[in-house]
């Protein structure tokens, strides 16, 4: 995972150092923030994500018991609502 980091931080740098903008560095911090406490918590759940987001793209077909977009959608709603 390491490896994965730095080398999109080498990227997000180096875009940073043309569009001399902080954004895309603040957007990375914080996507791998959220990677990072979710690897505290429970280790090896990047890997286990991307190796399910692999699957889904070779195969074109959701892992069995996944719900819709929609189905997710409502569901949040109806957590607010209530």
């Amino acid at each position: 995972m390491c490896y994965e980091f730095d080398r999109e931080w080498d990227f997000v740098i180096e875009q940073a150092k043309r569009t001399h903008s902080l954004t895309d560095i603040e957007e990375m911090l914080l996507k791998w923030r959220h990677i990072a406490y979710a690897e505290l918590k429970d280790p090896g759940s990047h890997y286990r994500l991307m190796a399910k987001a692999e699957q889904i793209l070779a195969t074109g077909k959701a892992p069995e018991g996944s719900i819709s977009g929609e189905e997710m959608l409502a569901r949040i709603r109806a957590r607010f609502d209530s």
